[in-house]
């Protein structure tokens, strides 16, 4: 019979199939133009100079943060559900898998820097486990990363865990992927780009530049701009406190929890499950 937490992660990735159908549908919208430019920084290098734009013309549905926080939900259960594998039964209902961003036990002038509460706190998460398995989690802890804690896959689930309870997870177009541009006028090709797959234009950047000196002068609607690409649906969490430490910026929405589901299965579970109780 498959374990409790593997099934949990199971059920995660069929969430994160879910999201990634909705995310491809958005895509298919083509929910984003080039739009005519004025003002700004004055252009040294064309005296008649054409700026273009991107702009999202509409964010995807509010529901892919519903999708988003399912899949978060159930591996941060997945989680709690081996470390209640590693106790036993009577302490099943106190067990959780602790997530920590600050070292518990470091000590500076031969005092803890971190408050009480935090060790009181992981110590009865963890209490009745195998040693070994108190190390392993020790050694999984995003405080070990030091300066990139904030980006270890365990801070980036507890972050979205805390997001997702208070309604602060939201989707959104980031810009394109791939970005295909092309520019007509006058039956000329004036500025073309073709797709790399690094290639990455965020919303509002610049998309076309460029000028025309032949007369007479050029009016928007002789001027034709394609553009093609893949919206990249990204994740951001919104702080209510700026003092909290969240993601840093935004991350592609799919690849983010992907990364994650990664983690878990490879790094997390093959280090507890040799303590496991299978009951």
């Amino acid at each position: 019979m498959t374990d409790s937490w593997r099934l949990k992660v199971d059920r995660a990735e069929q969430h994160l199939g879910d999201l990634k159908r909705e995310i491809d549908r958005y895509a298919e919208q083509h929910a984003y133009k080039a739009v005519h430019h004025v003002g700004g920084v004055k252009c040294h290098e064309h005296p008649d100079c054409w700026r273009y734009r991107l702009q999202i013309t509409q964010e995807p549905d509010p529901w892919l943060a519903i999708l988003a926080g399912d899949v978060v939900h159930n591996l941060r259960s997945a989680l709690d559900h081996i470390a209640v594998a590693l106790v036993p039964s009577s302490r099943r209902y106190k067990a959780s898998f602790p997530i920590r961003m600050e070292d518990p036990w470091v000590r500076e002038n031969g005092r803890y820097v971190a408050k009480p509460e935090t060790r009181r706190s992981f110590n009865t998460a963890v209490k009745g486990m195998p040693a070994a398995a108190i190390t392993a989690i020790k050694e999984l802890q995003p405080y070990k990363e030091g300066p990139d804690a904030r980006i270890h896959l365990l801070a980036q689930l507890s972050t979205l865990e805390n997001a997702d309870k208070h309604r602060q997870l939201i989707p959104f177009a980031a810009g394109l992927r791939r970005v295909a541009s092309k520019v007509t006028a006058r039956g000329q090709v004036l500025y073309q780009t073709f797709p790399t797959p690094r290639h990455f234009i965020p919303d509002g950047a610049q998309i076309a530049h460029f000028g025309w000196r032949i007369p007479p002068p050029l009016a928007p609607s002789e001027v034709n701009v394609e553009v093609r690409g893949t919206p990249l649906v990204a994740i951001k969490v919104i702080q209510r406190d700026r003092s909290q430490k969240g993601l840093p910026g935004w991350s592609p929405t799919d690849e983010l929890l992907r990364h994650i589901v990664e983690g878990i299965r490879e790094e997390v579970f093959p280090a507890l499950e040799p303590f496991a109780r299978r009951r």
